[in-house]
């Protein structure tokens, strides 16, 4: 079972976004363990995702930035 939430949200932040009391996330977490953990696998990848995103965003800024430099090309090619 997940014991720490990816986006390090409080369990008020998880239950608000997903239009429930904290009341029902706790209880999903004491009495239903498996849709717990489907819910918190679900704010993993959509963390995972957006990182990948950035790294994607990071990659072409730094590919860019190389080939202004002179000589680059060459080695690229």
């Amino acid at each position: 079972m997940l014991k720490n939430n990816p986006q390090k949200l409080s369990q008020r932040d998880i239950a608000g976004i997903l239009k429930i009391d904290t009341k029902t996330l706790y209880n999903w977490k004491k009495n239903k363990p498996e849709l717990y953990e489907i819910v918190m696998l679900g704010f993993r990848f959509k963390a995972l995702l957006e990182a990948q995103k950035n790294y994607t965003k990071e990659l072409e800024q730094l590919y860019e930035e190389i080939l202004q430099k002179p000589h680059s090309k060459r080695y690229l090619n």
